[in-house]
């Protein structure tokens, strides 16, 4: 934790010190493989100048650390969350996005969510991954599910909408 206080600080040459080394110490940690993800995507211009990266190769990094703390709290919602919401980052690092596995993320994620807001959130978000892929027939079945979750969503609907103004 002294790491992610050094980089809030400015101080990245030690947040990445302190970071590195608990990662060194326990790799599968899933908090510290969360926070190098969100200090990857947040701070990728510093990362890029401090570690020597392109662009591409921070977000693949954060992508990796990403699969990573899923894979050792398979059960962890936040950490499926985050690591579907990663999808959305990668054209800001020149890095086309693999909308199949944001959907399957969002799947996954949908397993483990609780309550009402959760689950519409994973059905709003899959659908719009699968929009990216142009399966329209897959996206409305998502954004149909979300709608049936909350009936009065303008973004769901607009979202309908547009597939039929698509189509």
């Amino acid at each position: 934790y002294l790491g992610m206080y050094y980089f809030h600080a400015g101080r990245y040459p030690l947040g990445f010190q302190n970071m590195d080394k608990a990662l060194e110490l326990e790799p599968d940690n899933p908090d510290f493989c969360f926070n190098m993800v969100q200090n990857y995507l947040i701070f990728g211009p510093t990362v890029e100048k401090q570690r020597g990266w392109s662009p591409k190769r921070v977000y693949k990094e954060a992508m990796k650390l990403s699969r990573r703390a899923i894979k050792n709290a398979p059960a962890d919602y936040q950490l499926l969350e985050d690591y579907a919401v990663n999808f959305l980052a990668a054209e800001r690092f020149g890095v086309k996005a693999n909308w199949k596995e944001a959907a399957e993320a969002w799947q996954a994620a949908r397993e483990h969510a609780s309550g009402n807001e959760k689950l519409f959130f994973t059905w709003l978000n899959e659908g719009r991954a699968w929009r990216n892929m142009d399966r329209t027939k897959d996206a409305r079945n998502c954004f149909e599910k979300a709608l049936e979750i909350i009936p009065g969503s303008e973004v769901a609907k607009r979202l309908l909408d547009e597939l039929d103004d698509a189509a």
